[in-house]
């Protein structure tokens, strides 16, 4: 598993003069909001975000950036509000958070067409929280497929086909400049045609 060490070390090699404390205050919430909290394949659901900013870390993203990968789904999956995480961490970092935070109180179909929408229209810095979200769910579901078969699809609230339609969908969207920071995006869409085949 990705250590908190490993980010902020990469964040150094490439900034080296970067005020990593913002980083080390997001691993330490979203440690303590996400206490308790398992991933669908068993794992301590820290392991998720601690991937996700690492991605960042790839893109050389700056600091908020990176916090914002650390902290990107405790508004959508604890208690944590909107005022809460801005008086914590400020504006940019809730924003980029809330560009990838889904209304779970709406059916799946509806809250998925909603962030495909806003993600069309999101900018950078969200794209790519999201993009190095999708693209280490899709890691652990192939980890979980390989370990036990297509009956890693019946733990979702939908099935295969609607997961391959949706992250198909967010690899096409999410495509932002591609002279800058595409490396991201095009892992996304080798990871969807690794997982789904060819579409």
């Amino acid at each position: 598993m990705i250590r908190l060490n490993d980010i902020t070390s990469q964040v150094l090699g490439y900034h080296p003069k970067a005020d990593v404390s913002l980083i080390e205050k997001a691993y330490v919430y979203s440690a303590k909001v996400h206490q308790g909290q398992m991933r669908l394949s068993g794992e301590p659901y820290l392991s998720h975000p601690l991937e996700v900013a690492y991605f960042l870390t790839t893109m050389k993203m700056d600091v908020v950036t990176v916090a914002a990968g650390l902290l990107h789904d405790t508004v959508e999956n604890t208690d944590v509000t909107p005022e809460e995480l801005e008086a914590e961490f400020g504006p940019r970092v809730t924003q980029i958070v809330l560009g990838c935070t889904e209304d779970m109180r709406l059916e799946w179909e509806k809250r998925k067409e909603i962030m495909l929408a806003s993600l069309a229209k999101a900018p950078l810095e969200v794209r790519l929280v999201a993009a190095a979200d999708k693209v280490d769910n899709l890691r652990a579901i192939s980890r979980d497929l390989a370990e036990r078969g297509d009956e890693v699809w019946t733990r979702f609230r939908r099935g295969r086909e609607k997961q391959e339609w949706y992250y198909r969908s967010v690899a096409r969207t999410i495509r932002f400049d591609p002279g800058r920071n595409h490396g991201l995006f095009a892992l996304l869409e080798r990871e969807v045609e690794g997982l789904f085949g060819p579409g």
